[in-house]
């Protein structure tokens, strides 16, 4: 009854904006353990008074709540407005800064305003009543995204060896995204090791040691799932015995 008393108290003079969670008692293997449920809400971010925002706001890492950085707490904000990151504006970039034939070639042909702008690669500033490219125009179709996105790119590293003490080569990869990935996969096809087969006294090539369809797979999550909220590169690096893609 203390607990009861006590934890919703504690929560209003601790936490703002105020949230209600709800809390009962239930008996499990004998034992009354107190449940304390949390629905989600569209106050975010909800933070410590006595430390305010940025510095009262925390969010969980496995076991751990850690600080939120500046980018957590933007997106959090944008929660609250159901606004997607995808589709932010960028109003000093121009649908003329687009690859012309990557933009053909996705579209069949030159695609109408209408079209661009119901596939949200194009948005109207409603302070402003122009056009001008979304996050997702510039990462699908600008010639060079990292110019316009910190971090929109692909960065690959060759090492000898099994770990990163000795660098063979590198490259930067910054294009619109279809191209990119076909231009890192092709790179990677050589550069990968082929098992080989054997055929009576014949020897013949087989298969990429990791097939093509994984790589792929690998590159596509790590571009369509990662944060470009947060400036860092997709990089992808390959080792004597493995490929590791990561943020």
């Amino acid at each position: 009854e203390q607990y009861l008393e006590e934890i919703p108290s504690s929560i209003f003079n601790s936490i703002s904006p105020y949230c209600s969670p709800s809390i009962s008692v239930k008996n499990i293997e004998s034992k009354q353990v107190l449940s304390i449920k949390v629905s989600p809400s569209n106050k975010r971010p909800y933070f410590l008074k006595s430390k305010g925002i940025p510095d009262g706001v925390y969010i969980r890492i496995g076991t751990h709540a850690m600080p939120a950085t500046e980018e957590n707490i933007e997106d959090l904000q944008r929660t609250n407005t159901k606004e997607n990151y995808d589709e932010k504006l960028f109003i000093n970039t121009s649908i003329k800064d687009f690859d012309q034939l990557v933009l053909h070639n996705q579209y069949g042909g030159q695609p109408s305003e209408e079209r661009l702008i119901a596939d949200k690669v194009i948005k109207i500033d409603p302070f402003s009543n122009n056009i001008s490219p979304t996050l997702s125009g510039i990462l699908f179709f600008h010639k060079t995204p990292n110019k316009i996105i910190e971090g929109a790119e692909i960065l690959f590293t060759k090492f000898s060896g099994k770990d990163m003490s000795k660098i063979l080569r590198t490259k930067d990869y910054s294009s619109p995204l279809v191209s990119m990935v076909s231009e890192v996969l092709e790179d990677l096809e050589k550069e990968l090791g082929t098992s080989s087969i054997r055929r009576g006294a014949l020897i013949k090539e087989g298969k990429l040691e990791v097939p093509k369809i994984v790589i792929r797979e690998a590159l596509v999550n790590a571009i369509i799932h990662r944060k470009y909220f947060i400036p860092d590169s997709i990089k992808v690096a390959l080792f004597d015995d493995r490929l590791e893609i990561y943020l």
